[in-house]
């Protein structure tokens, strides 16, 4: 169930379903970091130039780090462009993360408001390694757009999944790969 599910009004915009860490939370190259994450200093043909082109990522901005309950200290790493450009888009963007105990806090520090999907029990962890899959194919029942946006979880298996429902809507997975910040950039 989600923090939107309890609302009364349907919203047909398009549902972005958006997973936090390797997504807005960023794990990059400790190297790109120490040289104020450039390129240039990289050898020619070597695969992080295409990675850490500045057209390719959002260059973390902001880190801070939180106290959890389960998971002691974490850190978080962010850029506030990617931010802006999904809070500007004109869709319904909902958490879809492991972070889902944690979406308060998440929603303070990035300056969001985004419903959460309550898709796995955080004490149990039941539905854990189901629980994302299942909830973006309950949502094609909608029949309004999905992007579903996963670091992990958009795969070539799930990809099937999702179009042997045969979706009344289109449906975009967006996963590990350069496209990530281009594909955010262009669809306004």
């Amino acid at each position: 169930m989600t923090d939107m599910q309890t609302s009364n009004t349907v919203d047909t915009r398009p549902l972005v379903l958006i997973d936090f860490d390797g997504v807005i939370n960023q794990f990059p190259d400790g190297k790109v970091r120490r040289r104020q994450n450039s390129t240039g200093w990289m050898r020619p043909g070597d695969p992080r130039v295409g990675l850490y082109s500045p057209g390719n990522w959002f260059v973390p901005d902001h880190r801070e780090d939180i106290d959890t309950r389960y998971h002691g200290r974490l850190r978080l790493l962010w850029s506030g462009e990617l931010v802006e450009r999904l809070k500007a888009l004109d869709a319904q963007v909902v958490w879809l993360s492991t972070w889902q105990p944690y979406v308060d806090a998440l929603d303070l520090r990035l300056g969001v408001d985004w419903p959460t999907e309550h898709w796995y029990d955080p004490v149990t962890r039941e539905h854990r390694y189901t629980g994302k899959r299942r909830t973006v194919l309950d949502h094609l029942a909608d029949g309004r757009p999905i992007v579903w946006i996963d670091d992990e979880e958009t795969t070539y298996d799930a990809g099937l999944a999702l179009v042997g429902t045969g979706p009344q809507a289109p449906v975009l997975a967006v996963g590990r790969t350069r496209m990530s910040a281009s594909a955010v950039r262009r669809w306004r």
